[in-house]
């Protein structure tokens, strides 16, 4: 049973990390077309948090100054929410393969940028999984 919950603890990370990478590809690579459901759904609660906002101003103009802080605060909070998604995913694939305990996992996951080190103490299955991390966060942070 163990077993059984550890695969789909992966498969579940690694779908994580494959739709956060689709997400951001569709955003800034792939035309208007291509939609994305998570940039819906950060779009979507940028949107009612700003709805809230609007509430406390009464004119047009006001009201008008603040919506157009939304669309460009909507895209900078898809990078986080991109960011966590993946250390997620690839927490969930490292807890999988047994690497240790959970503060251990999210050193590992967290991204390292403009270089490749790996830790020291990670099961020996688990030693190609750093190499596609840390290359997308070097290929993000670049471009």
């Amino acid at each position: 049973m163990d077993i059984l919950i550890r695969v789909f603890v992966f498969l579940t990370g690694f779908v994580v990390v494959c739709l956060t990478v689709f997400s951001a590809l569709s955003t800034f690579v792939l035309t208007r077309a291509a939609r994305s459901q998570l940039n819906r759904v950060v779009f979507g609660i940028m949107r009612r948090i700003f709805e809230f906002i609007l509430k406390f101003f009464p004119t047009y103009e006001q009201r008008d100054q603040i919506m157009a802080y939304y669309s460009p605060l909507s895209l900078m909070m898809l990078v986080p929410t991109w960011y966590f998604l993946i250390m997620s995913g690839y927490a969930a694939m490292y807890w999988s393969l047994g690497v240790g305990i959970c503060t251990q996992i999210s050193a590992l996951a967290a991204p390292r940028f403009l270089r490749l080190v790996l830790p020291h103490q990670i099961a020996p299955s688990s030693l190609f999984y750093p190499f596609p991390k840390h290359c997308s966060a070097w290929c993000w942070w670049h471009c």
